[in-house]
């Protein structure tokens, strides 16, 4: 199906309970008016961000059971609302079961070496040899070569495919694999994906130049484009001409995400650079995503920077502040409003 999509991004933690929780909460997505739903990564994991993960096929306990996903999508489609999935294919968690049989020489789905080649290599007490991690000693980076990987990665697509979720977004696509290619293996997963669902929506994170970005988009089908959103500040804050690159088939527009500093930390918590922004995204064609709580300016009042690295990107991933959300609902000059406004009009556009 192709059509313009509306992507709102949860950042899974700040915005909900549990999945019961989400469900009650998809009136106010119906409300806002975005045709799709974007999860950060609600699978079993130890930490609050979930993007080690332990276990593909299992919800994250505080979150919920798989009754309570089947639940949630069967609503958000009944209102005409996509859910896509975060998903997180360059690494596991450290305790993932395929990494502790790795540890003991069982299978080929990891990177090992006698000696540590660089700083991205991490020591294993339990066998004295190296892994790759090259994001951290808990995140060790999977062999997108493997057939046993590629067998696992199938498995996940399909299972979570065939509980009714409508596309992935695909985490570090260029980061897929140590000495892989990373354009074979998204190939490869493309065409997976849509052997299973032919209209699966799929969406790269490849935070680089548009050129960068825009060749993912051709193998997979979509990407977020980091460097419009970077244009997009650049003319807010010099008020110099807006740059334009952007491909509206393959393209994804959006403003901050959640390793990025927050868009009213981006213009100085000026409302009418914000009620720009606003104008300057759905300026564009192509899809669009927004982050939770920019309709509201979540984090008006706070330091919201993230600085190189993603160090602070805790400070973007706040509480969703509902209490804004009631009190801008009630006036109709508000940026919440402003958004509904646009939102509707891009899709009627």
């Amino acid at each position: 199906m192709n059509k313009k999509r509306i992507i709102y991004e949860i950042y899974s933690p700040a915005f909900f309970s549990d999945l019961k929780d989400m469900t009650d909460k998809l009136d106010y997505i119906e409300e806002l008016g975005v045709t799709s739903i974007w999860l950060t990564p609600i699978f079993e994991s130890p930490s609050e961000h979930g993007y080690n993960v332990s276990n593909y096929f299992a919800i994250k306990k505080q979150f919920g059971t798989l009754d309570d996903f089947d639940r949630l999508i069967a609503k958000a489609h009944d209102k005409g609302i996509e859910v896509f999935l975060d998903l997180v294919l360059c690494h596991t968690d450290y305790h993932n079961s395929l990494f502790k049989e790795s540890i003991k020489g069982n299978n080929d789905c990891y990177f090992w070496s006698d000696t540590q080649i660089d700083k991205k290599w991490s020591y294993c007490y339990e066998n004295g040899k190296f892994y790759y991690s090259p994001w951290s000693h808990d995140m060790p980076s999977l062999n997108g070569s493997s057939k046993k990987v590629r067998d696992m990665i199938t498995n996940i697509a399909k299972f979570w495919l065939e509980h009714g979720v409508d596309g992935f977004r695909l985490d570090a696509v260029p980061y897929i694999s140590y000495g892989c290619d990373p354009i074979e293996f998204w190939g490869w997963f493309s065409g997976m994906v849509r052997s299973i669902k032919s209209d699966a929506y799929l969406v790269a994170e490849a935070w680089d130049t548009y050129e960068i970005s825009n060749k993912y988009a051709r193998t997979i089908g979509k990407s977020f484009n980091f460097e419009m959103s970077g244009w997009i500040k650049h003319t807010l804050n010099t008020g110099e001409p807006l740059v334009i690159k952007n491909d509206p088939r393959y393209d994804v527009n959006f403003l901050n995400n959640h390793d990025m500093t927050r868009i009213s930390n981006s213009v100085g918590h000026n409302m009418n650079k914000l009620f720009k922004a606003v104008d300057l995204l759905f300026s564009l064609n192509g899809d669009v995503c927004l982050y939770y709580g920019e309709e509201v300016a979540t984090g008006m009042y706070e330091d919201c920077n993230v600085k190189e690295g993603g160090h602070g990107d805790w400070k973007v991933r706040q509480p969703m502040e509902w209490i804004r959300v009631e009190y801008q609902r009630k006036d109709p000059n508000s940026l919440f409003n402003y958004y509904k406004k646009k939102i509707r009009e891009y899709k009627e556009r």
